[in-house]
């Protein structure tokens, strides 16, 4: 990849990191989420360079011109050269479109081209839940240890099965974040949405034990979850270690953080709550995010009929 110095000018490239800090920081997009990000704009700079024969560095004035068919040249090439999947082709096109965006709300520009843009169809993927046995199977050995690590994962594990959070939600809870009394989270998700969400009694107490031993525990405003050195715990680290305890215990590939926030969503639904509830616990922006965990549901059950109904 060309260094952006060579590929967008000064002022772009002041805008570009701009967006990059909104991203972060207002609209609280993941690392993982905002590396995209970054990557996809950066991938489409050196496209759009050579595709117009440009010997200079590309400008707002470039972007102002920006016309559909070198969007649609751009994705065609990712697709039929580099291969890449709708899901990731989508992703590239949100990308550049909330750039973009970003530049017409700054200096009020009227051509939007990504309005007249729909992304690849994606087939929907179907999340995969934990069953209540491999949960039990991956903390049972987490119970019977009494270091604060063991303590931490155990309290950690147990909240995004028991809560529904995403893992970077868990990750930058304050401890300020719980209410022992009421038993409830204040948790900031995507787009720096704040929600309430209700935890188990038994929930709060592996809490309550991993912070009595945490020797790194502050003030309110400190994090919840500590790593092993004393900082805050990372997405990395924490999925690590379920990887590792899911190894050991020989469980599947499958059980992952987004697995057992799923099972939360599918353990509500079973249980009749409202489509428009769970919406609201998980954070979802739109209602249709949340129908793909019913129609993960009713496939389950469609299997069960076919598996276990005599004429199935």
């Amino acid at each position: 990849m060309k260094t952006t110095d060579s590929l967008i000018d000064a002022g772009l490239k002041q805008d570009w990191l701009a967006w990059q800090q909104w991203l972060q920081f207002e609209k609280r997009y993941s690392h993982h989420t905002l590396t995209a990000y970054v990557s996809d704009t950066e991938h489409f700079f050196v496209f759009y360079k050579a595709y117009q024969e440009l010997n200079t560095a590309l400008g707002l004035e470039s972007l102002q011109s920006l016309e559909i068919a070198t969007v649609r040249a751009w994705l065609s090439q990712r697709r039929l050269r580099e291969r890449k999947a709708p899901a990731t082709l989508a992703r590239a096109l949100s990308s550049l479109r909330s750039f973009y965006t970003f530049l017409l709300q700054k200096y009020e520009l009227k051509n939007n081209v990504f309005d007249h843009i729909q992304g690849p169809k994606q087939a929907l993927l179907m999340p995969k839940g934990v069953g209540f046995d491999d949960f039990k199977h991956l903390i049972e050995p987490l119970q019977k240890k009494t270091t604060w690590q063991s303590l931490r994962d155990l309290a950690l594990i147990t909240l995004l099965y028991g809560t529904g959070l995403r893992i970077s939600e868990a990750i930058n809870l304050r401890q300020g974040d719980i209410n022992e009394k009421t038993q409830e989270l204040i948790v900031k998700g995507k787009g720096n949405k704040t929600r309430v969400v209700p935890v188990l009694p038994q929930i709060v107490e592996h809490i309550q034990k991993y912070c009595e031993v945490c020797p790194y525990m502050g003030d309110v405003a400190a994090p919840l979850f500590y790593g092993n050195r004393g900082g805050a715990l990372t997405a990395g680290a924490a999925q690590r270690t379920l990887v590792k305890l899911r190894r050991e215990l020989g469980l599947p590939e499958t059980l992952t953080p987004h697995a057992l926030r799923h099972s939360y969503a599918s353990h509500l639904l079973q249980g009749g709550a409202d489509l428009r509830v769970i919406q609201e616990l998980l954070g979802h922006a739109s209602l249709s995010t949340t129908q793909r965990y019913a129609h993960a549901d009713m496939k389950h059950i469609q299997d069960v009929y076919k598996n276990k109904h005599p004429r199935g």
